[in-house]
């Protein structure tokens, strides 16, 4: 467990025992320490939030057609369009498809 430095107060200072200034208790060293954990906190949330979906169409005959996006339904012809891994256009009718996983 790091040592955490000493905190020294005059009579003037004693406030800064009793937590009212945080921010003039924190040091340049500890400032410097924090720096990769934000940066890699940073990170992560950003590519948690670029994470993309993979879709898998499971047809009734038991087929099943990796979908490299996220297939959208004509409501007035009731075909689902999407392109398949390969990056062809795919569209298959709504009655044929049994289910479709997201992953």
């Amino acid at each position: 467990m790091p040592k955490f430095p000493e905190w020294t107060c005059t009579k003037d200072q004693s406030y800064l025992k009793s937590g009212l200034d945080l921010a003039s208790r924190v040091s340049a060293p500890s400032l410097q320490r924090m720096k990769p954990f934000a940066l890699i906190s940073l990170l992560v949330c950003i590519t948690c939030g670029c994470a993309r979906h993979q879709y898998t169409v499971i047809l009734r005959n038991g087929e099943a057609i990796p979908a490299s996006n996220r297939p959208r339904v004509d409501k007035a012809t009731a075909v689902y369009h999407f392109k398949d891994k390969a990056g062809k256009p795919v569209a298959i009718s709504a009655y044929d498809i049994q289910e479709i996983e997201v992953r």
